[in-house]
């Protein structure tokens, strides 16, 4: 297998050492070509779907150095990377970190059920799994059937009524009520909003049945691990269906009456379960090479590139494919097209004349587990974030169609529109702005940490997260002309002499939602009992109630916060631009504070308020 790889990265090798002897003209071009060549190598089955902190994740990593060795990139990382199968090079382009790669299940899951004269005792994953927002612990009681957990203002719907519930372990329908397009009993399919409310009203345990005859593992689809501070099972649909016989129910009748009104029933089944669910934290490695820039005064400062390497492995949660056994998913598009992409580009701009500024090359581990890699970066930077003038983000940029381009964060600052659109003359793309710089990948963690932001990106397909996503479906000649763009966009950012202004949006504003409280995660915090706090905004609710780098939101309006998911919850419902209290843990001790979040107005109408 190593010998099969050493072969690769030789080939790879000499196909650049070959665009290196012609014209640098053409050696500052983007050869779709060499495209090829580095999506091959990193969609074989050497690399086994480049899991983070597996070796084929750590084959990847030392492909992309040698790549940036043989581009002529300055190594800039801090450290060698763990090599199970070879000596190690001590390139030093790597920067190393722990990874949250998600949940590993301890021999203490336990499920057990007993009505009138029958006592279960359920296999786990045959018939339930924790979920990775369980907590661990052990709990014992009577069930409640509380339907599919809503509780919304908006929806004028509370699927708990009156009933206290403290204690009670309460059994829910996976997904959100049938209703009409555009209902906002939409939004609460997710198992996020489920756990929230029922542990609210103060629940033991939250079991969520399965919407359809699958394995409960099939759809246990968050990524990496959240503690939400009980015990959350996906238990199998047939587990539910027994539960509600016991009370004189069948299932599908349930649900059609639920679907008109929504009622909490207890039913004659006592249960005890344990959940023993542990963070599983495996070595990976970000790789980081840098082309200095050629102005003694701006060459300190540098526009970062990035693209993530990793990918699903043999599968797992987040796979969408149909067979749900293991199996390589290559990832050719997501994201061996980007990280190719970073290995052209490194080519193309060392063969070229130098920018002014420096120009960091990042290949990023753990993006698919939760942006894991780059925000490590941004908390142990290897240049400074605020020499970090932008960062421009390529993700799945390998599916071109009809010339559409969608760039994601134009909102971060207000130069991008007019450069991108200026550029775009003569790349002819149908670009597509949005100024939402929060979309799921890398570019997230630099612009909370207080850089511009652009991420490139062609759109997604059938052949997203299945074994389907292979070298042969990649668009090379369009990727190359893509590629060109950021080309162009790089070096114009490089060689200005003024930085690019920063634009700050809230990222707790819900999408499509209403009010803003203006805290900025800290994404690297090993905080699980709480919210931790990296910045606030200047202006917003968070700043003016006392809110400051450190803190930890615990709660909010009553909520217990323990996500920045829990909290865009909260902040998503009708009211929550009301005053409300806000508890935070700071320097050992719990302060209570009240914020007002900022609602903006509905169209057409005035507003006064300060943001």
């Amino acid at each position: 297998m190593q010998r099969r790889l050493l072969l690769l990265l030789f080939a790879a090798a000499a196909a650049s050492r070959a665009a290196a002897a012609t014209s640098p003209a053409a050696a500052a071009a983007i050869d779709p070509e060499q495209l090829r060549a580095s999506i091959h190598i990193l969609t074989s089955d050497t690399l086994e779907g480049r899991g983070t902190g597996t070796p084929g994740g750590d084959r990847a990593a030392r492909m992309i150095a040698a790549e940036f060795r043989n581009a002529g990139l300055k190594p800039l990382g801090t450290a060698r990377l763990r090599d199970p199968e070879a000596p190690l090079d001590g390139s030093g382009y790597f920067q190393p970190f722990l990874a949250a790669v998600g949940a590993d299940l301890g021999p203490g899951n336990a499920l057990r059920a007993r009505w009138a004269k029958r006592s279960v005792s359920y296999p786990p994953e045959a018939s339930f799994v924790p979920s990775t927002l369980s907590g661990s612990g052990t709990v014992s009681g009577p069930v409640m059937f509380a339907g599919y957990g809503v509780v919304s203002r908006a929806a004028g719907r509370d699927d708990y009524g009156d009933r206290d519930i403290h204690g009670r372990v309460v059994l829910l329908l996976a997904g959100a009520p049938p209703a009409d397009a555009g209902s906002p009993l939409a939004a609460f399919a997710g198992i996020y909003h489920k756990v929230l409310f029922a542990r609210d009203r103060g629940a033991a345990a939250v079991i969520v049945a399965a919407g359809d005859d699958s394995d409960p593992a099939r759809w246990n689809t968050n990524r990496g691990f959240t503690d939400e501070g009980l015990p959350v099972l996906l238990v199998a649909r047939r587990v539910a269906a027994e539960w509600l016989g016991a009370a004189g129910w069948t299932l599908e009748p349930a649900r059609r009456e639920l679907a008109a009104r929504p009622w909490p029933l207890d039913l004659p089944v006592e249960v005890e379960l344990s959940t023993d669910v542990r963070k599983r934290r495996l070595p990976a490695a970000n790789v980081a090479g840098i082309l200095e820039g050629a102005d003694p005064a701006l060459g300190g400062e540098v526009v970062a590139v990035g693209a993530h390497f990793d990918h699903l492995g043999l599968g797992g949660p987040t796979s969408l494919a149909a067979d749900r056994r293991p199996a390589i998913h290559p990832g050719a598009d997501d994201n061996a097209s980007g990280a190719a992409g970073l290995i052209a580009l490194a080519r193309a701009l060392a063969a070229g004349p130098r920018p002014r500024r420096s120009v960091l090359f990042l290949a990023f581990s753990g993006e698919e587990l939760g942006l894991l890699g780059s925000a490590h970066y941004v908390k142990h930077p290897l240049v400074p974030i605020g020499k970090t003038v932008a960062m421009v983000n390529m993700d799945m940029i390998g599916r071109l169609r009809a010339d559409r381009l969608a760039v994601i964060g134009t909102g971060s600052s207000p130069a991008w529109p007019n450069l991108l659109e200026e550029l775009n003359r003569e790349a002819g793309f149908r670009l597509q702005f949005t100024d939402d710089p929060y979309g799921g990948s890398d570019q997230q963690s630099f612009f909370l940490g207080g850089v511009p932001v652009l991420f490139f990106f062609t759109g997604k397909h059938a052949e997203y997260h299945t074994p389907a996503d292979t070298e042969d479906t990649i668009n090379r000649p369009g990727e190359a002309r893509v590629l060109e763009l950021v080309r162009r966009c790089v070096e114009r950012i490089a060689g200005e002499t003024g930085r690019p202004a920063f634009r700050e949006l809230d990222p707790s504003a819900p999408r499509g939602g209403r009010a803003t409280f203006g805290i900025i995660p800290d994404l690297a915090s090993e905080e699980s009992a709480g919210l931790s706090v990296a910045r606030t905004i200047a202006g917003s609710a968070a700043r003016r109630a006392g809110i400051r780098p450190g803190d930890v939101v615990v709660a909010f309006g009553g909520h217990a916060i323990r996500s920045a998911q829990d909290l865009r919850i909260v902040l998503s419902e009708p009211g929550s631009g009301e005053p409300a209290q806000v508890r935070v843990r700071r320097d050992g001790r719990e302060v209570s504070l009240t914020a007002t979040p900022y609602v903006p107005p509905e169209p057409g109408e005035a507003s006064g308020a300060a943001r």
